[in-house]
């Protein structure tokens, strides 16, 4: 009698699990999004940037990310998932290979969902066309909605030539999106942000939350500025949400809490789940917000990590203090970069979170 096949039995308990039971752990589509961070330098020093340096000694050379992309795929490929990556950094215009290697991510992926963060002062009519051409949207990060709001974060003049880069985009049909830090300082501009938005041709006027870490350590300590939490949280979404239906300018409610203010926001925080970060040196990480490293792909290997780092396992275990409680959680999950800044760890409560600060977290959610 022959020998029965082990792979293909392996491959068949894999299938199986990936049909019927991570919809259960992850009810959110099946997309395996990762953010590749090419390159550490940059040629910006932001007030709030949650990297605590912009060295860019022991980066992978073009040749490693060819190899992390292997890792990627036959992963994607395993738990027949759907790819989506995001390039990022530093700024990931200063990675001399940043265009051959959107040109192999196209080659390999076809017409997943490719994006490129950037701080939008590096882009030029060469590299809006070829952003065209390989169908990539771009986020151009903005911290203020006129120069002089900008620039106080960013650095004198480059609220101009971030407008430069955009102008080019849309010269080029090139679909951009920008995103700001939501935090005490800025929550009063919330609707120039949007009036500003739909001015400049952008497509998403999308906000993540200011996380205590890298300079931004350095803004709490001096109380220059600080998180949103609770109830002054709460008011600051639902105005970005009032905004973005009164403007018509899409904003994004995929991540955590947003549940909680609209239950068709049903998008929640998908790190651990289906998400995760490479950084510029091989590091796996949970997020880029927080500096703890997992391992390294190009040794212990990319699946290895995913699959079974003792972390991801128990990010997936729904075994979050008070959040995974909440009957909020499968659409909602809480900030994770919020709980590692808090507590140094992936599995506290998303502190933000207004449900929290009453007493009982069941009744409460369910109301």
């Amino acid at each position: 009698m022959a020998e029965p096949d082990r792979t293909d039995y392996s491959q068949r308990i894999i299938d199986w699990l990936c049909d019927k039971v991570w919809p259960l752990v992850d009810s959110q589509k099946p997309i395996l999004t990762v953010q590749l961070d090419i390159t550490n330098a940059c040629n910006l020093l932001c007030d709030h940037c949650y990297l605590p340096h912009h060295k860019n000694y022991g980066a992978l050379t073009h040749y490693q990310w060819l190899t992390v992309l292997d890792q990627y795929e036959r992963l994607v490929y395993k738990l027949r998932m759907i790819p989506a990556i995001t390039i990022c950094g530093g700024e990931p215009l200063l990675a001399p290979f940043l265009i051959p290697f959107l040109q192999e991510i196209r080659r390999r992926f076809g017409s997943c969902d490719l994006s490129v963060q950037s701080n939008g002062t590096l882009i030029t009519d060469e590299v809006a066309k070829s952003f065209k051409e390989l169908d990539i949207s771009v986020q151009v990060s903005i911290d203020g909605p006129d120069a002089a709001r900008h620039d106080l974060i960013r650095g004198q003049g480059n609220f101009e030539k971030a407008m430069i880069g955009c102008r080019l985009l849309g010269a080029f049909g090139v679909p951009f999106y920008h995103q700001a830090v939501l935090s005490r300082r800025t929550v009063g501009w919330i609707r120039d942000f949007f009036t500003f938005a739909s001015a400049n041709g952008a497509t998403v006027m999308g906000f993540t939350r200011l996380i205590v870490a890298g300079y931004a350590e350095q803004l709490y300590e001096h109380r220059q500025d600080h998180p949103l939490v609770g109830h002054d949280l709460r008011i600051a979404m639902e105005t970005i949400l009032q905004c973005s239906r009164a403007s018509g300018i899409p904003t994004n409610t995929s991540g955590a809490l947003w549940h909680l203010i609209d239950p068709a926001c049903t998008g929640g925080d998908n790190v651990g789940f289906a998400a995760f970060v490479i950084g510029y040196r091989g590091e796996f990480k949970v997020t880029s917000r927080a500096p703890l490293a997992l391992g390294n792909v190009l040794e212990e290997g990319m699946e290895a990590l995913f699959l079974r780092h003792p972390t991801m396992q128990h990010l997936r275990s729904n075994e979050i203090e008070s959040c995974g409680q909440c009957p909020h959680f499968l659409k909602c999950r809480g900030d994770r970069n919020v709980s590692y800044a808090a507590f140094g760890h992936f599995f506290g409560p998303d502190i933000g979170c207004w449900l929290l600060q009453r007493c009982d977290i069941s009744k409460d959610a369910a109301a």
